[in-house]
């Protein structure tokens, strides 16, 4: 308690955190629950399809722009029986999730085998064109590439 000639004002210690403190703590936690949370969510949640949707189409795009860097035809390869993704001279594959049904439509001429399918990328930025859809969870997710534009995109 004060003394009757010092002011309430010029407290030297006073009791609490400042705002700013308490921004910080927040922004902290916040930053480690969006790095932790998506580890602990099961594969077949609406976040992991949503999330491995994201990532289809971002392989999608990024096979485009190597078709229109490297002045030749690239293409994507959808694997229905193994469940998986990937690009010719990319390192990188996906896993479709588990829980979810896998769809896939395109024209007939872009399919390899009764389960592998295809979608190309032509230099002008062009494509074959395609449909992928994840489903599972009663949520549904579609990446579609446009055949004339090659263009990607997402739908739900």
């Amino acid at each position: 308690m004060p003394s009757i000639g010092d002011p309430i004002g010029d407290r030297a210690h006073a009791d609490g955190f400042t705002l700013i403190e308490l921004l910080v703590v927040l922004a902290i936690i916040g930053l480690m629950t969006a790095f932790a949370v998506p580890r602990f969510l099961p594969a077949g949640s609406a976040t992991a399809l949503k999330t491995q949707t994201a990532q289809i189409a971002s392989l999608l795009r990024k096979t485009r722009s190597a078709a229109i860097r490297s002045n030749q035809k690239k293409w994507v390869t959808i694997d229905t029986d193994a469940r998986r993704i990937g690009g010719v001279g990319n390192a990188k594959t996906f896993k479709f999730p588990e829980n979810a049904v896998v769809k896939f439509v395109a024209a007939t001429e872009q399919k390899i085998s009764e389960r592998q399918w295809r979608i190309i990328f032509y230099p002008d930025g062009s494509s074959s064109g395609g449909r992928i859809s994840l489903i599972g969870k009663g949520r549904e997710y579609h990446v579609d590439v446009e055949w004339f534009t090659g263009r990607v995109t997402v739908a739900n």
